[in-house]
């Protein structure tokens, strides 16, 4: 089962994730979760605030999608405690996002270019973070944010609630 929380377009679920499950949750702006229900057969769509969720699903996932989502947000920590609420210590976690280093250079604090973006994290303050949230790390790496780049620019956080 995948809850991906801010599943935008739900593409990465119809690309990666249907062909191996078919139990898939999104959950994103009601814009975007229009365009799911559009688009696709599979999937249960779900309107949150992301800001403020409120999400009642009663139910634990094996893997649970936050991508390029937590740069977003004015208090990351409700994220983070949406992540909790629907994982066990067996739910394995994946959470993305610009490294700012790469992108902007090092000691580059603000403002971010994407004017979308209230806070950047390079790859010891998001680590940091997270784990003073109570998440255990397993794996953390570069990747290319934009499909067909050469540039690493994207780290991706692979972990599970402790």
């Amino acid at each position: 089962s995948v809850l991906d929380i801010g599943c935008g377009a739900g593409t990465k679920l119809a690309e990666i994730i249907y062909p191996v499950c078919n139990d898939i949750t999104g959950i994103d702006a009601p814009y975007s979760i229009k365009k799911c229900q559009q688009r696709y057969s599979f999937g249960q769509w779900l309107i949150e605030d992301i800001e403020s969720p409120e999400l009642e699903l009663n139910r634990n996932f094996d893997l649970i999608i936050s991508s390029d989502v937590i740069e977003h947000l004015v208090d990351p920590d409700r994220l983070l405690s949406c992540i909790k609420k629907f994982a066990n210590k067996n739910t394995f976690i994946i959470i993305s996002t610009p490294e700012r280093d790469v992108v902007r250079g090092k000691n580059h604090f603000g403002p971010a270019a994407n004017v979308c973006h209230v806070r950047e994290w390079n790859m010891n303050e998001l680590r940091r973070y997270l784990e003073s949230r109570s998440f255990r790390i397993i794996e953390h790496f570069l990747t290319e944010c934009k499909k067909g780049s050469s540039e690493k620019s994207c780290q991706v956080i692979f972990c599970k609630v402790k």
